[in-house]
C-alpha cells in the first residue's frame, strides 16, 4: 500500500522536475529566436 502510494508521489515529482526542466527549455529557446529574429537572418543561411 505504502509502496504504491510511494511511487506514484515518485512520479509526480519526477514530471514536475520534467515540465521544469521544459520550461527553462522554452524560454532558452526564446531567448535564441529573438536573438535569430533580432538579426533578422534565416537560419537556413
Amino acid at each position: 500500500m505504502f509502496k504504491c502510494a510511494e511511487s506514484t508521489h515518485h512520479e509526480q515529482r519526477t514530471y514536475e522536475d520534467h515540465q521544469k526542466g521544459i520550461g527553462k527549455l522554452r524560454r532558452l529557446w526564446w531567448k535564441i529566436q529573438r536573438k535569430v529574429n533580432h538579426k533578422s537572418t534565416p537560419l537556413e543561411e
